[in-house]
């Protein structure tokens, strides 16, 4: 279709015919990219709104178990209070320059969605971001992004998480094959893109940025969502079958391993009177010191015989539930026997 000076009217006009058809088919190729950038960017969107819920679930999750138990959570629920702040200060950034770039290089429709038709300017995004004469909001989105990679790898000892946020989150240059040349992240990641691929660049940063929120703040929350007790403490403990023996009676015991959480604290009560058949009257009302999760039982002997005691413990799960277990035996209160040896007769 070169032109040449010899071509009837009748195959310029073909040709300029096959010019035009080729400029639509153009066209409605970049459309189409436009528009599947803009679909992109809508499940990016939905994907981020559903995380947040998700992730605020756990958060006042982590946040009422700090209530039931500071010493155990409330370190925790201090660090996830901090990820929140730092995680939407970054997301509200992203989400500024998103609407800054529709409001100055485009336009949306009825319903507030973006014209994938009016975003096909390949050099908005780095008009804004750094080609502005004074404009730092460039430097401003990679010192942030930075910042934020720092605190989450921080946060986990997790070396295949740190690993995944460190990648996720990098900003260093990118070595250009073609130029063989390192590339700034921020004109590598957003220079000579359509203005749609620039927002739903931004959208993805978002998206990671959910993400790094949900992984570090379920690893926060250690014990299950379930209000089951957790223990951090086990304890070998011998009990004996009978707290009086008889010469030539064996003495016997049952040996076994307690678990218990030291940083919980219990609530120890024992029954003040018992009936002769040692069942307890009442409620319990005195109160045993608890200290590292174990209450300490002190009882005076008054009376000579055997002696029924017992009580019972209150203990508060993560989610704020009392259950009460109750405790008792008995144990035989004896007269001290004199012993007399006539060590000095002869």
């Amino acid at each position: 279709m070169g032109g040449g000076g010899d071509l009837t009217p009748r195959q310029k006009m073909i040709n300029m015919m096959y010019l035009v058809l080729m400029a639509m088919l153009a066209l409605n190729v970049s459309k189409d990219i436009l528009n599947a950038f803009i679909d992109l960017n809508d499940t990016f969107e939905n994907g981020n709104v559903q995380a947040i819920k998700k992730t605020n679930i756990v958060y006042q999750d982590l946040a009422f178990r700090a209530q039931n138990n500071k010493k155990k959570y409330g370190k925790s629920n201090e660090s996830a209070v901090e990820l929140k702040k730092k995680s939407q200060e970054l997301f509200d950034l992203l989400e500024t320059y998103k609407k800054d770039l529709i409001n100055n290089f485009a336009s949306v429709d009825e319903n507030g969605r973006p014209d994938g038709s009016t975003m096909d300017n390949q050099e908005s995004a780095g008009i804004y971001l750094w080609g502005t004469p004074g404009t730092t909001k460039g430097k401003d989105l990679v010192a942030m992004i930075d910042r934020y990679r720092n605190f989450v790898t921080s946060a986990t000892d997790n070396e295949n998480l740190k690993a995944r946020l460190s990648k996720n989150f990098s900003t260093e240059p990118v070595y250009d094959k073609v130029q063989e040349v390192k590339i700034p992240w921020i004109e590598k990641r957003f220079a000579h893109y359509p203005l749609a691929a620039a927002i739903t660049f931004l959208s993805d940063i978002q998206a990671k940025v959910r993400n790094a929120e949900s992984e570090l703040v379920a690893s926060l929350l250690h014990s299950d969502a379930s209000g089951g007790i957790a223990v951090n403490k086990i304890q070998a403990i011998a009990i004996p079958t009978s707290s009086y023996v008889m010469k030539g009676q064996p003495f016997l015991a049952n040996v076994m391993l307690a678990a218990y959480d030291s940083t919980s604290v219990p609530e120890v009560l024992l029954y003040s009177k018992f009936d002769k058949k040692g069942n307890p009257i009442g409620e319990p009302t005195i109160k045993t010191p608890v200290e590292s999760g174990k209450g300490s039982v002190k009882i005076p002997t008054n009376a000579v015989g055997p002696q029924a005691w017992g009580g019972i413990i209150r203990l508060k799960d993560d989610l704020g539930k009392v259950t009460t277990y109750p405790f008792g035996g008995t144990y035989h209160v004896a007269v001290p026997a004199v012993v007399v040896s006539a060590t000095k007769m002869n």
